[in-house]
């Protein structure tokens, strides 16, 4: 089973649908990632149109019919709650033994933490400084206004650039009216290269710095209501793939398997899929054992957390060899999803502790 930070890797079919998803964001320091890793399993929870619910659901297998709508036991994260990561992170902005004057943060899991957008990266930016004081500032390009601001959950500063003005020039001035002219910038570990240097060049007064102690203590300490989240995608995945499983036969395409995961979600009211690898083209932990079929992987997204679930499951003749290696990840993932719940908060604490030490 392999896990991941709370960084995702790329989304990319979601990509090509939507610019609202998330991008990547590469490991920095090894062993705060090795910290955050989790078995948080991971379940978009959306409302889903009435009409396409019973278009995905009625033509699933018996192992589906106990799978009900999560309903009212989900509740998303409020505009309160995101104020007060702001908050957290000005306290955290002033409290630094070299204080820091504002945090720079450009779309990326991080943007989706502070303020519930989403937002894919382009060469246009989107991006918010959070000061010590007062209301986050937020650049973004005037066309993109309107649905920028239909994300935001909270009061944001708003300036808007055009397609011949500079986006992090206007990023200096905001500073500058509010009296920041220089000091220490903290920059979001997910933000291009080409942003901060156009920053740097616009702002020559301020320094730069990594903005992980921030993002860092605001991320990895989760409160009840993520713990509960966490839970609560962990189930449903949990949920989704017993019945993904126990309908598998011999002969099934990816296809057939990636509509019973979609299916499955489908049917607790969520958004879903899964990659799924069958035969030739699904690689064991090091190697390819030739033919078989099994659902090699399930990758979804709650809130902002997100986990890669790799799960082989052999439902018609393995080669020789084959069954230690499969019985072997199989036991393992049986473990990790019979800890999950105590994993979450076992990370919580370690990670609190790792924090207040540092």
């Amino acid at each position: 089973m392999t896990l991941n930070s709370l960084t995702p890797p790329s989304l990319v079919t979601q990509a090509l649908r939507t610019m609202n998803d998330q991008p990547t964001a590469p490991p920095t320091r090894l062993s705060r990632r090795r910290l955050l890793q989790s078995t948080a399993a991971i379940a978009t929870i959306a409302p889903i149109p009435r009409l396409d619910l019973e278009n995905q659901t009625d033509s699933l297998p018996s192992p589906f019919d106990g799978l009900k709508p999560l309903g009212t036991r989900v509740k998303p994260v409020a505009s309160d709650e995101y104020e007060a990561r702001i908050v957290r992170a000005q306290q955290l902005l002033a409290e630094q033994n070299s204080k820091l004057d504002a945090l720079f943060v450009a779309p990326g899991t991080s943007l989706y933490y502070f303020t519930g957008v989403r937002w894919w990266p382009s060469e246009r930016l989107l991006g918010m400084l959070i000061p010590r004081k007062g209301q986050p500032l937020v650049v973004c390009p005037a066309f993109e206004e309107g649905r920028f601001r239909e994300q935001l959950r909270f009061p944001a500063e708003v300036h808007v650039w055009q397609e011949d003005e500079s986006p992090t020039r206007l990023a200096a001035t905001a500073l500058a009216e509010r009296g920041i002219r220089t000091g220490r910038i903290a920059v979001e570990e997910a933000t291009m290269f080409t942003f901060y240097d156009h920053l740097r060049q616009a702002a020559p007064g301020f320094e730069f710095a990594s903005a992980d102690p921030l993002t860092i203590a605001c991320r990895g300490v989760k409160s009840a209501h993520e713990i509960e989240l966490m839970r609560i995608a962990c189930e449903a995945t949990c949920d989704v793939f017993r019945a993904v499983f126990a309908s598998l036969k011999a002969g099934m395409s990816q296809g057939d398997i990636s509509k019973l995961v979609e299916g499955g979600f489908a049917k607790m009211g969520l958004h879903g899929d899964a990659l799924v690898l069958t035969g030739e083209k699904f690689n064991g932990p090091t190697t390819s054992y030739g033919k078989r079929r099994t659902l090699r992987s399930m990758r979804r997204e709650k809130e902002d957390y997100l986990e890669q679930w790799t799960t082989p499951r052999v439902v018609s003749s393995p080669l020789p060899g084959m069954d230690r290696t499969t019985n072997s990840l199989l036991t393992a993932s049986a473990t990790v999803l019979a800890s999950t719940v105590t994993s979450i908060l076992t990370l919580c604490a370690t990670a609190k502790q790792f924090w207040q030490q540092e």
